[in-house]
């Protein structure tokens, strides 16, 4: 574990500027979703998850910028997506910004990777617990657990989902 010679106080501050670090990326990322016309992002976030369906070969992918993760990105943009249509008030007149939803995807994965190392650095400092010397173990799965199901959960509300984005206007 990366946490394990480094300082109490080291691992606290990288507690906290990874929590900093989420907050921001996460609003920055509320921000760009509705500053979109959410019919158009929401083809655009499929029309990224469809063009990891073309290329066959590694250097094609490498070619056309694909990640190997882009399937989970897309599930965690669609949550965001739908959390930020859920409590944002619709604004008429918006054209898509390709620009910006490239950065939605880069975002996604900085506060993925963000998350885990918050996740690492809070697990690290438990040392006793309801599991004994494996609490922090114990702790550390039940986090990087939630971070990697997220968007990957819940198919009832994506149903509703759905329903509002693509309900007749």
């Amino acid at each position: 574990m990366p946490f394990a010679g480094m300082s109490e106080d080291k691992r606290l501050e990288v507690a906290e500027s990874t929590r900093q670090e989420m907050e921001t990326l996460a609003g920055r990322l509320r921000d760009l979703i509705a500053a979109q016309p959410p019919l158009d992002l929401l083809g655009y976030i499929y029309g990224q998850r469809l063009l990891t369906s073309l290329p066959k070969s590694e250097a094609s992918q490498k070619e056309h910028g694909l990640s190997d993760t882009l399937v989970d990105d897309t599930q965690l943009a669609l949550e965001y997506l739908h959390a930020t249509l859920a409590s944002t008030s619709q604004v008429d007149n918006l054209s898509l910004d390709e620009t910006a939803c490239a950065e939605l995807f880069e975002l996604i994965t900085r506060l993925k990777a963000a998350a885990m190392m918050h996740a690492m650095a809070t697990s690290a400092g438990t040392e006793d617990g309801a599991f004994g010397p494996d609490t922090a173990d114990m702790e550390f799965q039940a986090k990087s657990t939630w971070v990697m199901l997220r968007g990957n959960r819940y198919q009832v509300l994506e149903g509703e989902f759905y329903r509002y984005v693509l309900a007749p206007q």
